[in-house]
């Protein structure tokens, strides 16, 4: 009886691979028609710019504004992967305004980890990783891992991995 089980189970895992496609409901172009119904944001720039698309709307990002570190680190990310230059697009430099949000050796607000990573990852993507600003951020979300790791605190953040911790300060 245990082997007609194991072997129904094993058969119907083997269809549900084999006819897995089918199960499918959408697909890349769906997901390009739906992102491209909806409002222009830099989220969705970069994920049509995924999707393999080429021309890809970016008028609306001469004029961002925000108030949150996150705001210029997503419109930079949105404009180095369409190959513009965030630091001459439009009126305003989008780095140096990301670079504004740096406080007390990280960006943005001290309570959130999100804006660090994203603002490391924007800095990255115009070749300024190792920038003060890139590099305090770094150092900010290393202390964080390691505090993780030695169970004074406990959070997930899948950001940190991406980066190595420095010698001069483990």
């Amino acid at each position: 009886m245990r082997t007609k089980i194991k072997n129904f189970w094993v058969s119907l895992l083997m269809l549900a691979f084999i006819f897995q496609p089918a199960f499918v409901s959408a697909g890349v172009p769906e997901a390009v028609t739906y992102l491209k119904s909806q409002v222009d944001d830099p989220w969705i720039t970069l994920a049509l710019k995924a999707a393999g698309e080429t021309s890809i709307p970016v008028g609306y990002l001469h004029s961002v504004s925000g108030n949150l570190a996150t705001d210029y680190a997503k419109t930079i990310l949105a404009l180095a992967a369409v190959g513009e230059n965030p630091k001459t697009f439009g009126t305003i430099d989008y780095v140096a305004k990301l670079k504004t949000y740096f406080s007390d050796n990280q960006m943005g607000d001290k309570n959130l980890l999100n804006d660090d990573a994203w603002s490391i990852l924007a800095l990255a993507s115009v070749g300024e990783v190792n920038s003060p600003e890139a590099s305090a951020a770094k150092n900010f979300l290393l202390l964080i891992k390691m505090l993780m790791a030695a169970g004074a605190i406990r959070l997930v953040l899948a950001a940190i991995p991406m980066t190595r911790p420095r010698r001069s300060w483990l």
